[in-house]
């Protein structure tokens, strides 16, 4: 196997690696030539990015995106990605020999702190979920990772860098909002299927349920809604506020022809409790991974 520079140029080659991969994960959509632009973006955001491939027989077994995120960058992920560290921004592979090889030349050249498929990674624009994180279904990946002592690195406040995804139909039959005595509600619509609803306890916002259409390759994915947040202030969390708008977005993105729902929480954090109460199933996963 033989180590080589990538380009945009070696598209068809990507396709072949990635297409197999996104068809066996259902929230996921396999990429045309020209999707695969998007692959490259997140180079922008490094110093001296390179992309390189291993090739066997003139075939391509294993390609990433790397580089150094920036000294005058402000840290990412939570914190735990700092101005200095190594990032592979994305990573494939068909054969874990070759994913390996291909790893261990990604390290040789970057610092001794690497993050591997960070929260802002460049498999984002492949699925809805919004996350560059290396979805568990790349079964190849994860076994480079895994068998080359990489682990999930994992903040204080969030805990491990794995996200959970989440999916439900929404029903046709959900119920208005109904608030605790001295609550109220306000929407602000920001766009087709977008809009913020926050309730507030006077003046005070003490929850918040934010949600947008969601998107591939940056074109809108038709029926479905994806929750870009949902907060509730903890001294509130005793009356099911955070179901209630949930609920209610859901309700309000129905009427509006959406007729499916899409989320992700860490993995660590409670919330997905709470979204499985209310009817949505897990659909995958995805993880971040680093040297330390």
């Amino acid at each position: 196997m033989a180590i080589r520079a990538c380009s945009q140029d070696d598209t068809g080659q990507f396709l072949s690696l990635l297409s197999p991969k996104l068809s066996r994960t259902p929230p996921f959509l396999a990429p045309t030539e020209a999707d695969l632009a998007k692959l490259f973006d997140g180079g922008q955001s490094l110093s001296e990015p390179a992309c390189a491939g291993v090739f066997s027989g003139g075939e391509l077994k294993a390609a990433a995106l790397f580089g150094i995120w920036p000294e005058t960058s402000t840290p990412r992920d939570f914190g735990l990605i700092r101005p200095g560290d190594g990032i592979i921004h994305w990573f494939v592979c068909n054969d874990p020999a070759a994913g390996t090889e291909l790893l261990n030349h990604c390290r040789s050249l970057l610092p001794a702190r690497v993050f591997v498929c960070p929260e802002f990674g460049g498999l984002a624009p492949f699925s809805l979920f919004r996350t560059g994180m290396l979805p568990v279904s790349f079964v190849e990946e994860t076994v480079v990772m895994l068998t080359n002592g990489l682990t999930l690195p994992a903040s204080a406040a969030w805990g491990p860098q794995e996200r959970l995804w989440f999916r439900t139909d929404i029903r046709t039959d959900l119920p208005s909002l109904e608030l605790p005595s001295g609550l109220t509600a306000g929407r602000d619509i920001t766009g087709t299927l977008a809009s913020s609803l926050k309730v507030f306890a006077g003046t005070d916002a003490v929850g918040e349920c934010k949600i947008s259409p969601t998107t591939l390759f940056g074109r809108p994915y038709p029926g479905r809604v994806y929750v870009d947040w949902l907060g509730v202030e903890e001294h509130r969390r005793d009356c099911g506020l955070g179901g209630k708008l949930l609920i209610e977005q859901m309700r309000w993105a129905r009427e509006n022809g959406a007729t499916a729902c899409v989320l992700t929480t860490h993995a660590g954090r409670p919330a997905h409790r709470l979204y499985r109460r209310l009817g949505f199933a897990g659909v995958g996963a995805a993880r971040t991974y680093c040297t330390c």
